[in-house]
Formats: C-alpha cells, structure tokens, sequence
C-alpha cells in the first residue's frame, strides 16, 4: 500500500471513530435537552380495545386529548417490560419502549424514530402523575454536521503531524 492510501485509509479511519461522538455532541448543542417535554416527546400508553390491553403510542402534546379519550390509560405499561410499536405497517417509523421498576417508581424509556427524526424520552410515573426526566432530539442534519466537523478536525489532526514532522527532520524540534 503506498503511501497517499496510507493517508486516505487514516483519514478515513478517523471521521469515521470521531463521527458518533461529534454527532451526538452537534445535536445536543443545536438542541438541549431538559426535563420539560416538548410537543414530540414520546409517550406510551397500555389501554383496554375490546378487553384487550394494547399499547399505543402518542407524543405529548396529544396528552390532554388522549386522557380525556382513556381515562383508564397506564402510561407506566404495567405488566410489561418492553416491547414495538408499528403505526404503519408500509411506514419506516418504529417505536420502541421499556419499562422498569426501580426503588418502587415505574420507569419508562420511549425511542421513536422515523425517516428524519429520533426522539429518544424517559418519564417516571408516580401516582398517575408523569413526570419527565429525560429528553432527547436528533435529525439527520446533526449527522451531516457531525460528519463535516470530524472531517475538519481530522484534516487539522493530519496537517499538524505534517508540520511536526517537517520539523522533526529539520531539526527545529530535540527529540
């Protein structure tokens, strides 16, 4: 292998160690996450269909309406740990859910993605209450991002040890 291979193959090594990292930090800068929910928060809900429990899923600024509709809901999906959602069949989004029980508060962790969006959520539900702990939104174009900046930072790395090496040779730098 020569040595500009040498070079291509590094350089994609590092945009490609450096990309998870830098996306996630790209979209936790271009949107913070906080405890309260926002209007695509995602919520899960166990609820009765002809004496059958089902499990539904709804984002939150659906809430009001969803628990006007069933007030019977458990947003803690009681009786079950984990499981997937399909809104539609021919559809590429995909829920998922799990459910815990941990120091006696029942946990529960939502991950809904579709083609542009993943809108990662954990509430607790204590007394009926939800209360949310976590939150999380991603989009494509923080990949994008991520992805422009690992390049930039791995074309600054490899010019830097271009330098340092000139140097080395000449003598500019004990070794």
């Amino acid at each position: 292998m020569g040595h500009k291979a040498l070079k291509v193959v590094g350089f994609v090594v590092a945009v490609w160690l450096m990309l998870p990292p830098l996306t996630h930090l790209v979209a936790h800068l271009l949107r913070p996450t906080t405890g309260l929910p926002t209007d695509s928060f995602p919520l899960v809900a166990a609820v009765s269909t002809r004496g059958v429990k089902e499990v539904e899923y709804l984002p939150y600024n659906q809430l009001a309406s969803f628990r006007s509709a069933h007030p019977d809901a458990d947003f803690g999906v009681a009786g079950r740990t984990e499981g997937e959602i399909r809104t539609d069949p021919e559809s590429q989004t995909r829920i998922r859910y799990v459910a815990e029980d941990r120091d006696g508060i029942r946990r529960v962790r939502v991950e809904y993605h579709d083609e542009d969006y993943n809108h990662i959520g954990e509430y607790e539900v204590r007394g009926g209450q939800i209360v949310p702990t976590y939150y999380r939104m991603e989009h494509a174009f923080h990949a994008i991002l991520g992805l422009l900046l690992a390049g930039v930072l791995t074309i600054g790395i490899f010019k830097g040890a271009v330098r340092m090496r000139a140097r080395l040779s000449r003598g500019a730098i004990a070794t």
